[in-house]
Parts: C-alpha cells; structure tokens; sequence
C-alpha cells in the first residue's frame, strides 16, 4: 500500500481510505444548502415564481398555490431536520461509516417519496398562473408565446418529477458505491 507524507514529515493517510474521506466543505455547504431551503419554502414561497421587472414596480407570478403547499411543510421541516442531523455526523465522523451510508439512503428514500406525494398533487400548482402571466402582460392570451409558454408550462412539471428521480437515483447509487469501496477496503 503506498502512503502520502504531509510536510510536516508526521501525519500519513493511507491512500486507499482517502476516498471514504468527507471533506469539511460538503457537510457545510449541505446545512447552509437545507437552511436556506426550509426558509425559502417556509416563509418566502412567494419568491419561486416568474420575477416581472419594470421601471415602475416589480411582479412575481408564483409557481405554487401557497394554501395548499402549507400542509407540506412540516414535511419539509422533517426533512431538513433529518438532512441537517446527517450532515453533523459527516462533521463529526469526516468518513464515510456504514451507518452515515444508509442514513443518506434512507434520507434519500424519504425524500423521493415526500417529492412524489407532494409534486404529483396537482393543485399544488398556481392554478391561475398562466392568468398572471396575462395579467402582469408577459403573454398576451391566444398568441404563439401563450402556446409555448403554456405547452412548457404543463411539461415542466411533469419534467421536474422526473428530474428529481433522477438525481436522487444518481446520488443514491454514487452512495450506495462508498458503501462498496468500503467493504472492499
């Protein structure tokens, strides 16, 4: 096995556990990550929408129809809470353990299926939203840009599902592939 020598001449990593190493960084950035998350979607969802800037005033078309998202949240707080307990035992171990690997797994099965439940609900959608965005005057209703907008519209929503199964598929077997380094080593 070959050893990395630091400058010091004192501290040795075996080269071989270097990738079960977390780096600092990575559980860091996961806790500002869920904090600003859970205040986005807690007190601020009015936020993600489509942002109209005009010399006179500023509008924003929600994406979400808010009554409805409210029963999510404390959904949401649970699972930033989980996220956030997570990423303090990657601080505190700064490996990659069995159990740090199957919290991840189920925080990510978890997640997928909160993100289905709550994402398949259709009327968690701003049911005016293609109105506003006449409203505001960003499309005029009949015309081409009202067709594609409002064809991109009901597509993305579908797109989003599919784009978060995705990335939790690729992060749970990126995962799921720490846990095999480590019964190899």
């Amino acid at each position: 096995m070959s050893f990395k020598e630091e400058a010091d001449g004192v501290s040795f990593v075996l080269l071989g556990h270097q990738k079960t190493i977390i780096k600092p960084i990575e559980p860091i950035l996961g806790i500002i990550f869920s904090i600003v998350f859970l205040v986005l979607f807690t007190y601020m969802l009015n936020l993600v929408g489509v942002h109209l800037f005009s010399t006179e005033q500023a509008t924003v078309v929600p994406v979400f129809n808010e009554e409805v998202f409210q029963k999510y949240i404390p959904f949401i707080w649970v699972l930033a809470g989980i996220a956030i307990f997570n990423y303090c035992m990657k601080i505190v171990t700064k490996k990659w353990t069995q159990q740090i690997v199957m919290m991840h797994l189920l925080f990510n099965i978890l997640t997928l299926i909160f993100t289905l439940i709550m994402f398949t609900d259709s009327s968690i959608w701003n049911p005016q939203f293609m109105n506003e965005l006449i409203a505001a005057g960003i499309i005029t209703e009949g015309s081409e840009e009202f067709q594609t907008v409002s064809a991109i519209w009901n597509r993305s929503r579908e797109g989003l599902i599919y784009f978060i199964v995705v990335i939790i598929g690729i992060n749970s077997v990126a995962t799921g592939m720490k846990s095999f380094r480590m019964k190899k080593s």
